[in-house]
């Protein structure tokens, strides 16, 4: 597995209690979704090495991780770094990628999200006529990334729908008009005919229960993809 010095670019922070890193781009050649694993020297209790999604998509100039912090060592490590620190890489890996399908369903819970960032500025950026629609639950508004971006690619690209949902409205401090609740068999059922491949991609509890609604409702297991995030 190639493995790759990364050079910090930009740290922000991209949600409540979400941070974004942006590195140089090395030589690589990933697919949207895959994720990478990364070192840092610190003597955590689940080990110095961690894999995140690819937040960015190959068409854009810089990599990019998205992660929750949850104050873990390695996450606290990862929090203090500054534009010209670097971090032990190595991949691209994963099977959590685009498939060859005119309609995609993508299920986002949280920062579930990344892999999707991926392909969607990836589906954007060349253009692809292939219906994608994403549904992205999350407890409070300020909860939700990249809201900005999703917003201005759904005015841009016409295949593409954003349907944000949250399920704690009354925990945040920001006015919501929007959807509220879990995503469920109804909303599911919407966005969901005979060609579409469904993605789920969040916490394990929450990408279990979606994958079992979606075999409740008729979709075959081969239409559904999954990817489950530990918290850690």
């Amino acid at each position: 597995m190639p493995q790759f010095s990364l050079v910090v670019l930009e740290s922000r922070k991209e949600a409540a209690d979400t941070m974004a890193i942006k590195f140089e781009k090395p030589q690589i050649d990933y697919k949207p979704g895959q994720y990478m694993l990364y070192e840092l020297p610190v003597q955590d209790p689940e080990g110095p090495t961690r894999s995140f999604s690819l937040a960015s998509s190959p068409t854009e100039s810089f990599l990019m991780l998205t992660t929750k912090l949850t104050g873990s060592v390695f996450k606290s490590k990862l929090a203090q770094m500054k534009k010209g620190d670097t971090i032990n890489a190595s991949g691209p890996s994963g099977r959590f990628v685009l498939q060859d399908s005119p309609k995609h369903l993508f299920i986002a819970g949280g920062i579930g999200i990344t892999p999707f960032r991926s392909m969607i500025k990836y589906a954007v950026d060349t253009e692809l006529q292939e219906k994608i629609t994403l549904l992205y639950s999350n407890k409070v508004p300020e909860e939700i990334a990249f809201f900005d971006e999703l917003d201005k690619w759904q005015n841009q690209n016409r295949f593409l729908r954003v349907v944000h949902t949250i399920t704690k409205p009354e925990e945040s401090e920001e006015q919501w008009n929007g959807r509220v609740g879990r995503i469920d068999a109804a909303l599911i059922k919407e966005h969901l005919d005979a060609e579409t491949i469904v993605y789920v991609c969040g916490p394990p509890g929450m990408v279990d229960a979606m994958v079992a609604v979606l075999k409740d409702i008729g979709v075959p297991e081969k239409r559904i993809k999954a990817e489950r995030f530990e918290g850690y």
